[in-house]
């Protein structure tokens, strides 16, 4: 992935209808919602629902509160080494725990040793 941001889709206020923005934020407050009534919603069927929508907008907004209601339920993150799951060294990287995953790959908190 290159720093330029060309590998990526990034949304810019300017460039998405207000109507679009609305549906997202509103669809974004109903998946809340759910999980936090202990629903568990899978997000990628949940996206289906709003076919409409530019391409990965709705999915991008929800993984990202999906990141933070993780972070929420379990009080404060956990090192991979507290959790039991076995470091993995990268280069001069150590990394401690798996902070998202998406369709471009995944981005992880590591430690510079």
């Amino acid at each position: 992935m290159s720093d330029s941001g060309e590998d990526r889709i990034c949304y810019q206020p300017a460039t998405v209808s207000k109507s679009d923005w609305l549906q997202v934020m509103q669809a974004t407050a109903e998946f809340e919602r759910l999980w936090l009534s202990g629903e568990r919603p899978d997000r990628r069927q949940f996206v289906r629902r709003y076919g409409d929508l530019p391409p990965g907008l709705l999915d991008a907004e929800l993984a990202a509160l999906c990141s933070e209601l993780q972070a929420g339920a379990l009080g404060v993150s956990e090192c991979a080494g507290d959790a039991g799951i076995p470091l993995i060294s990268t280069g001069r990287y150590q990394r401690l725990e798996l902070l998202r995953r998406g369709g471009m790959g995944e981005v992880y908190r590591a430690l510079d040793t």
